[in-house]
């Protein structure tokens, strides 16, 4: 069972899997491969976005994941999917592996916060309260524990 902490609903399962596989971590190729289209550059930004802010929750105890932001953020996104022709019922809903785009908002992020090296508990905190200061698409959904 999830850390209460970082329960959001069973949408939120759903955009997992399909920013999985978006990512590129499905290694299976398909006929279907060529019909795939690029993961939307907006959908990229709200996978890393919220799979960023459940890290900063899982390494640092006095920030907690808002629930109903995140699951509200996940029903907007697969609605979006839907609406632009994305097949949300598939596991990949549809889009080819675009790992490079996920992996190049999350080094900016590490890079934004000086989070590379010996990272201390310390600076992931630091690096959520900042998010939440700075009101960014991370900081979103993150809250200080026990607000």
């Amino acid at each position: 069972m999830a850390e209460p902490r970082l329960r959001a609903g069973g949408r939120l399962i759903r955009l997992v899997t399909i920013a999985v596989f978006a990512a590129g971590a499905a290694t299976a190729q398909s006929a279907e491969e060529a019909d795939l289209r690029p993961a939307p550059d907006w959908f990229v930004a709200a996978v890393v976005n919220l799979t960023t802010a459940e890290q900063l929750v899982r390494s640092c105890p006095s920030l907690s994941l808002d629930g109903q932001a995140a699951q509200a953020h996940t029903a907007e996104v697969l609605a979006r999917l839907d609406a632009e022709g994305f097949d949300t019922s598939r596991p990949d809903g549809g889009m080819a592996p675009s790992r490079e785009a996920f992996v190049e908002l999350q080094a900016a992020f590490v890079a934004r916060h000086g989070l590379e090296g010996d990272v201390t508990e310390e600076m992931v905190c630091a690096a959520g309260r900042a998010e939440i200061a700075d009101g960014t698409g991370i900081g979103g959904f993150l809250t200080e524990a026990g607000e």
